[in-house]
Order: C-alpha cells, then sequence, then structure tokens
C-alpha cells in the first residue's frame, strides 16, 4: 500500500458505468496518481508482492503491481473515489477486498478475469475394465509363494532360528553395539554367580508357599545384594532392524548364557489409555516368561510360593528379585514403545519415565528400543534430558546385502537340501526340475539386485529409496516383484538359458512393484506415488506436491531447536496462503507425501494433520533428484493422471495397451508436453508465485530435458548402439523433440 496525505484527492475521469480501468487508459492523465501506482509497483517487484494499493485515505486505487508476462499498465484497476462510494457499493468493496475474499481468489478474479474453470478427464477412467487383475505369475502360483513368504518374511519367529544365523546381515555399527554390550551381560552373570556366592533362598516349613514371606525375602535381596539396575536405550528408523538386532543378540551372540533369562514385551500393540500401559507392559512380561521358561525354572518358582503370578508391580519385582536369588540375570526389553499408530508424545514420555523407574525398582537390565526421532525429541525437550542413559545406533543393513543372504539361502536349500527346505516350511518339495527353475529365477533377481551398473538403472537403490531403508518394507517390495503377473518369468528363464545370465531392465522391476497384480496404474493401489495426481476439488495445480516435497527437500539440513530439517507445518501453510493456495489442497497433498513415506512428520505420526513439523525423506529426494524423468515411471503415472484436454485423454487412452516402445516414448512427450502447458498456464495466471520459496519453482524444463536423456539411452539400447552401457548425455543441449 502506497499510503498519501489525506485530502491529497485524485482527480479520475471517472465512468458512470465502469468501476475497473485500464491503467494505461484514463488513469494516466492522472499525473499524481500514476506516480504512486508506480511508487507502489516497485514495492512489489522488491518483494515479490502481486497487489498494490494506493489510498489518500478515502480513495481507494487497487491493482495488479506486477505480471509476468505482459506490462504491469496493461492490466486494470478497480477505483474507490470516497467513503461514500464505499458505502454506496459496500457488497462490491467487500466482495473483492476483505481477507476472506482475497484468499478465494475474488480480487484476483476481479482484476485479471475469472480463470477458466478446468474440467478434468482422466484416461484410466475411459478404460472399460480399469481395475482389471492378472493372475499371478505361474512359477509363483505353483511353487514360489510359501518358499518367499518364509524367507523374506520376519526371520525373528520361533521356527526360523537357523534363518536368523545364516541370514542376518552384520554391520560394522551391529558389531560395536554388540561388542560393548556382550561383555556387561557376561560380567551381571558371573558377578550374581560368583561374587556373592548365590545360594537360592528357601522358606521355613511353616510359612512355605506364603507370597508374602517370599516377597518380603525379595525385596530384602534386590535391596542389599543385586548389582544396580541399568537401562539401555537402542535407535534406528523404522524396519531398520532393531527387532532383528535384539533377537539374535539374545538368541545367538549369548546362546550359551544359560543364566540369562530375557523377557520380550512388544509395545506396537499396547493400550493407548496412560492408566493401562503398566499392565500390558506387566502381563506380556510374565506370558513370555512362562513360555520360554515356565519348565524349566517351575521348581525354582513354586519352591518360592510363585505359582500364581499376576501382572502387578509386586509380582514382577518378586519374579525377578527370585530369579536373582538364584543366579539368573534377568533383561527386560521394551520394543517399539513409539510406533503406535495413534500414541501421543505424552504417551511415549511416560513410557520412557516408566522404564527408568522399573530398571531402578528391579535391579535389572532393561532395553529400550525406539526411533530415532524419538530419542532426540526427547533428549531436546523430555524426560531424557534429565537423563545421561547409554545409547546405540542400529541403521539399516544395504538392501542388496539382505536380499543376497536370503536369495543365498534359498537357492543352497533348493539345489543340495530340499528336505530340510520341505522341514522349514512345511511344503512337499517340488521335482527336481521346477526347483532348478525356482533356483535359475531367484539367481536372476539376486544377480540383477546385486548389479553395479549406472544408478539410475539399479534396482537396488530404487528398492532402496522407495522404502526409506525399511527393509521390511523393500523385502515386501521384492515379494510383490516375485509374484507380480506383470513379471515376466518365461522370458527371464529362456534369456538365461540361452546366455547363462540375465539382467532384469530397470523399467521392468518398476513396472511390477508399481503394478502389483493390476494391468494399469492407480496411485489408490500402488506403492509407487504419482506425483502429479490432484484433488480434482480443491486444486486444478498438477504441481502443488512437487512444490511441497521441494519447499522441504531444501530444508533437509537446516537445523531447529526440534530437530534437522524439520519444516513447521504453519510457517508452510502461512505461506500457502498469501499465494491464494487452498490450504485444504494443502492437507491433501501433505496427506498424500506421507502416505508414500515422500515425507514424515515429526513424532512418527502417521497423518500430518496430527504434527506440527514436517521434513522430506529419502525417498523424497529420490523422487525428485530422477525417478519424475525416467520413462518407466511416467509411462505409468499419466495413465491415472487427471487432465485439463479431454481429447489428449483419449488420444493417449487408444494406446494404453501398446507394446511399441517407439509409441510409448511418444506418448509420454504428449504427457509432459501437455504438463509443460499446464505449468504456463498457472505462472501467467499467478505472477505472484514468481518470488514465493514455495510456488516459484518451474519443474517441467527439468524434467523433460531429464527425460529426453533417457529417451535417447533407451533408443541407443533398442538401436543396439555399441558400449550404451556408457551412454554420455555431457554435450545433450539440443531440444528440438520438444517443438
Amino acid at each position: 500500500m502506497e499510503a498519501k496525505k489525506n485530502g491529497v484527492s485524485f482527480e479520475v475521469p471517472l465512468s458512470l458505468e465502469l468501476r475497473n480501468y485500464k491503467i494505461n487508459g484514463s488513469i494516466r492523465s492522472e499525473k499524481g496518481l500514476e506516480k504512486a501506482m508506480e511508487q507502489a509497483h516497485r514495492y512489489c517487484a522488491n518483494l515479490g508482492i502481486r497487489f498494490a494499493i494506493v489510498t489518500n485515505g478515502s480513495q481507494y486505487v487497487i491493482f495488479e503491481g506486477q505480471r509476468i508476462y505482459a506490462p504491469w499498465k496493461e492490466g486494470k484497476c478497480a477505483v474507490f473515489t470516497s467513503f461514500g462510494d464505499i458505502i454506496e457499493n459496500f457488497n462490491l468493496f467487500w466482495n473483492i477486498m476483505s481477507k476472506e475474499s482475497v484468499l478465494n481468489g475474488s480480487l484476483k478474479d476481479y482484476l485479471v478475469g475469472k480463470t477458466e474453470l478446468k474440467k478434468f478427464t482422466r484416461p484410466l477412467d475411459l478404460v472399460h475394465v480399469r481395475d482389471y487383475v492378472q493372475p499371478r505369475n505361474d512359477l509363483y502360483n505353483r511353487y514360489l509363494q510359501p518358499f518367499a513368504e518364509y524367507f523374506l518374511g520376519d526371520i525373528t519367529e520361533e521356527g526360523k532360528l537357523d534363518l536368523l544365523k545364516d541370514c542376518y546381515v552384520p554391520q560394522k555399527s551391529h558389531s560395536a553395539a554388540e561388542d560393548a554390550l556382550k561383555p556387561y551381560f557376561l560380567e551381571r552373570i558371573k558377578y550374581l554367580r560368583e561374587k556373592f556366592g548365590i545360594e537360592p533362598f528357601v522358606e521355613s516349613e511353616r510359612d512355605a508357599g506364603k507370597f508374602g514371606t517370599a516377597v518380603e525375602s525379595a525385596e530384602k535381596y534386590i535391596q542389599e545384594h543385586v548389582p544396580p539396575g541399568k537401562l539401555i536405550l537402542l535407535t534406528g528408523g523404522v524396519g531398520a532392524g532393531k527387532t532383528t538386532f535384539l533377537h539374535r543378540f539374545f538368541r545367538v551372540v549369548l546362546e550359551e548364557n544359560d543364566r540369562l533369562v530375557w523377557l520380550y514385551v512388544d509395545c506396537s500393540h499396547a493400550p493407548i489409555e496412560t492408566d493401562k500401559v503398566e499392565s500390558y507392559v506387566f502381563g506380556e512380561l510374565l506370558g513370555d516368561f512362562y513360555r520360554k521358561y515356565g519348565e524349566d525354572l517351575k521348581s525354582i518358582i513354586e519352591k518360592n510360593g510363585l505359582a500364581t503370578l499376576q501382572p502387578t508391580y509386586k509380582d514382577v519385582v518378586t519374579l525377578v528379585a527370585v530369579l536373582g536369588a538364584n543366579g539368573f540375570s534377568p533383561v527386560l526389553m521394551l520394543d517399539n514403545i513409539d510406533q503406535q499408530q495413534l500414541v501421543s508424545d505424552k504417551l511415549q514420555e511416560q513410557t520412557i519415565l516408566e522404564a527408568e523407574r522399573l530398571s531402578k525398582a528391579l535391579r535389572a537390565v532393561q532395553i529400550l528400543s525406539l526411533r530415532e526421532q524419538t530419542f532426540f525429541r526427547s533428549s531436546l525437550r523430555g524426560v531424557l534430558d534429565a537423563y545421561t542413559v547409554q545409547r546405540f545406533n542400529v541403521p539399516p543393513p544395504p538392501f542388496q546385502l539382505v536380499v543376497e543372504k536370503r536369495l543365498d539361502n534359498l537357492i543352497e536349500l533348493l539345489e543340495t537340501n530340499p528336505v530340510k527346505l520341505s522341514q522349514m516350511t512345511g511344503i512337499e518339495p517340488p521335482s527336481q526340475d521346477d526347483r532348478t527353475r525356482i533356483a535359475n529365477f531367484l539367481r536372476i533377481v539376486r544377480e540383477s539386485v546385486s548389479y553395479r551398473g549406472p544408478a539410475h538403472k539399479s534396482i537396488s537403490n530404487f528398492m532402496t529409496s522407495i522404502s526409506k531403508g525399511n527393509m521390511r518394507v523393500a523385502l515386501e517390495c521384492l515379494n510383490s516383484f516375485l509374484s507380480s503377473g506383470n513379471t515376466k518369468v518365461d522370458e527371464m528363464l529362456y534369456g538365461y538359458a540361452k546366455s547363462g545370465s540375465y539382467k532384469i531392465p530397470y523399467h521392468a522391476f518398476l513396472k511390477s512393484v508399481a503394478l502389483g497384480d493390476r494391468r494399469y496404474y492407480s496411485g489408490d493401489a500402488s506403492r509407487v506415488m504419482n506425483v502429479f495426481e490432484l484433488n480434482t476439488n480443491l486444486t486444478d495445480s498438477h504441481f502443488l506436491n512437487l512444490r511441497i516435497l521441494k519447499y522441504a527437500n531444501d530444508r533437509t539440513t537446516a537445523d531447529s531447536e526440534f530437530g534437522r530439517g524439520l519444516v513447521d507445518i504453519d510457517a508452510l501453510k502461512i505461506e500457502a496462503e498469501k499465494m491464494g493456495v487452498n490450504l485444504k489442497a494443502m492437507d491433501y497433498s501433505l496427506a498424500r507425501l506421507g502416505q508414500f513415506k515422500l515425507v514424515e512428520v515429526e513424532g512418527g505420526k502417521e497423518m500430518p494433520s496430527e504434527a506440527k513439523f514436517v521434513r522430506a525423506t529419502p525417498t523424497g529426494n529420490y523422487y525428485l533428484r530422477g525417478l519424475i524423468t525416467k520413462f518407466s515411471y511416467l509411462d505409468l503415472v499419466w495413465q491415472d493422471t487427471p487432465m485439463a484436454d479431454a481429447e489428449l485423454a483419449k488420444v493417449l487412452r487408444k494406446g494404453i495397451d501398446t507394446t511399441d516402445v517407439q509409441y510409448r516414448l511418444d506418448r509420454v512427450g504428449l504427457f509432459l508436453n501437455y504438463l509443460a502447458k499446464q505449468e504456463m498456464l498457472e505462472f501467467a495466471n499467478n505472477s505472484e508465485y514468481a518470488d514465493s520459496d514455495l510456488m516459484g519453482t518451474l519443474f517441467m524444463d527439468d524434467i523433460k530435458h531429464g527425460y529426453e536423456i533417457d529417451r535417447r539411452y533407451i533408443l541407443s539400447r533398442l538401436t543396439k548402439v555399441e558400449d550404451a552401457e556408457a551412454f554420455d548425455d555431457s554435450h545433450f543441449t539440443e531440444k528440438s523433440y520438444w517443438d
């Protein structure tokens, strides 16, 4: 706003029929007003603001202070000549100048003209049977499914000890944690058994079976003899392998220590009511004790009058004391304390406090497993800022190493020990020929995952990025590829038999993972997000997802008091609101980006609406830095993208089933040209975007350039260009394909 003295009026030659005027028309005759508008224009240009007002207190001239694709003086202005004029036309004044009206776009519509209402057509909606599901490939259906589910599933399950031993992927950090923890447990057992010469306490005949005496004896013993309790934190990302590390440590590393009693509680299913957490934990501890040690330690428990234990603080303290008095070293593990969908920060903090209190009261070792971000948040502004707690971190193992170990183990059993394989999985082994086919197919997958080719073709890189380091999700994606009806098993086995080697193309792997058993791509049924999708009830922009993602990704190295890379969602929405973006559209995009793990919110919450901060993930970075330029990705997502061009949607739909590569390449070119046109129109209609950190990025030039490189590489492979693996795009500059 450029404010002039009250009383200095602007003599505008007003028309009785007009309210808005061309700036370079009759307005130019009033030099004082023109000069004031030019000054306001400079402010707009410097500050990145679109609309301006010149006023002397009673007269108001409202106009578009900067435009991108046309001179600002070719725009229009709205003029209110006096307070009386405003009162007489108050409905109009309110409808274009109130905050709500400006946010709804009424001011822009009045000065610039209403943007043409877009009607969207999704190519997939034009397909008669768009949800068609193909049968899974025959090899998986007939033979491979039970093997894949067993070997690619959770190796900490009961009965999978051999798999846990053979398929665990140790890392240096894992080894360091084991080396630090192992002596502690060994020394503790030695301390209990040797230093004190512990003898089991036995009640008198008169008081035998009296629970009260056992409690008194236990409390006295635990106060006088047992070494102090200890709380140990094990941190790591979701699916990084914390649970697997713990199970291997106690079941394999400390396998020979028969005096160790380790009790495990999975808190991911704990009640969310704070007053029920303690009884849940105690009940799970006792249940695990009876499952593992009920028979072996039955005589000790009964001898001390503890035949019936209840999930109470008193009974658990008694049990731990009795175990210690008999030379055993109890260890309590609380796993996944922060992985409940509806868990609150307050409940997580209370769980940590309870664990600290319990470890001191029981004089036992207690291991708490939680996510890294939960630990950092609690260390900065939660209960852990008051404690010095020993902590170990478990980073996710490399995906290709996990797959290599699992598949190598399965291949070896298929080829050398089908009887053991049958015992492990509980099914009859296939014939020799079928086992050979399965082993060869798995060998193809193993070699393709381990392939160290160009980064943009690396299946391992794709799987690691798309799963955000969560090995459970990565293995589920691999199982999707193995089972998918889009996986050309016979073609792979034929190529392998012919040459002794076969590398699965990146695009074929991506297609099988993205589609699963579906014939056509649907963003609602895929593991791979369509970043160009939009909720047509809330926005007409194909780029809001990408803009939010880039805004967050640009700040991944920025530190705040709440953690590195965290973006304040309120600040993000304020920036969007300034640009006239529908806040419900922002919520929708944030939810979709979170659903596909391109962003994450603090505290592990599932929905951004429940959180205050958000940050981009490595998965989001992977989309931004290359996936959105790849033919294999673009050739899928156009199918489920609403398009403001019904004729184009029809053209694309007609060839949706073609397998001709050149046709498909040209089809993606049409899709990208459409997106580029939409981006240009969006910026033409919203000149204020140019100076916005959130809305100011133009994506399509980079996407089209990256796609052109990928297109040329694909054509070079089709025409058998020599050394196509080393295709060099460093001198590529022409854009003729897009003319």
